[in-house]
């Protein structure tokens, strides 16, 4: 059965029938659940979006940071030539240092 046919034989066979109190609060409890779902379902979509939006902002900001340390570090360090790399190589111990205790929670 489709559409109209099947609308007018749910009509025709179901008069006779209604809904007892306790059937009317399931659905009705059914639907304000499905609701509660459907919106809890889209609030979180929208803040896994946000957060990801911050932390996309937050990598690039960092980046930018460390480059212009690294070409303030640069500008002194060719100054002088007896420096050398001097300041890459502590940059990069002082990284190795922090990756470790990060990893190790202090």
């Amino acid at each position: 059965m489709k559409g109209k046919s099947w609308r007018s034989w749910f009509h025709e066979n179901m008069q006779h029938r209604s809904l007892r109190r306790t059937e009317k609060y399931l659905l009705w409890i059914i639907g304000i659940t499905s609701v509660s779902a459907f919106v809890m379902t889209i609030t979180i979509i929208v803040l896994i979006m946000q957060g990801n939006k911050r932390s996309f902002y937050h990598e690039k900001v960092s980046r930018m940071q460390s480059g212009m340390i690294t070409f303030m570090a640069e500008v002194v360090e060719n100054r002088d030539d007896n420096t050398g790399g001097h300041i890459r190589r502590i940059a990069a111990y002082v990284e190795c240092i922090a990756k470790e205790l990060k990893r190790q929670g202090t």
